[in-house]
């Protein structure tokens, strides 16, 4: 059995590898303004960046809207570690299975598909934090 491009399964594979994509770098920018907002730089120099004043605008930066300090920032970070050691195996098997025909195309298609919206559910919940019940987050863990 052949895969071509037009695969249901191949293209499950490269639109949820977009979304994860793009939830990672929702996560930097958020990690970032909260970093902005609470003064809680990665290394002191950053304090002193001149893209400082920009950033503050572009990312929204007001007074007193911080996302929760830094167990905030904490949870961005550990969510983003998460994401480098598991998604990228994940994605690799599911593009070997697609690419030697080893799972039928419905079922890898509802398998990505499953995938990726369990690792958004876990990561809207992870980042809600005690504000959402934990059974949810592990679930969808």
């Amino acid at each position: 059995m052949s895969v071509s491009p037009n695969n249901s399964f191949m293209t499950s594979i490269g639109v949820g590898a977009s979304i994860l994509s793009i939830r990672i770098g929702v996560l930097h920018l958020l990690t970032a303004r909260e970093r902005i907002m609470t003064g809680n730089m990665a290394q002191e120099q950053d304090k002193y960046h001149w893209l400082g004043g920009l950033l503050k605008i572009v990312l929204g930066c007001v007074e007193g809207t911080n996302l929760g300090g830094p167990a905030f920032i904490e949870r961005c970070e550990r969510t983003a570690k998460g994401a480098a050691e598991n998604e990228p195996f994940f994605l690799i098997l599911a593009l070997a299975g697609a690419s030697m025909g080893s799972v039928p195309t419905e079922l890898g298609t509802t398998l990505v598909q499953t995938f990726v919206a369990a690792r958004c559910g876990h990561t809207i919940a992870y980042l809600l934090g005690e504000k959402l019940n934990t059974t949810f987050r592990t679930i969808s863990f």
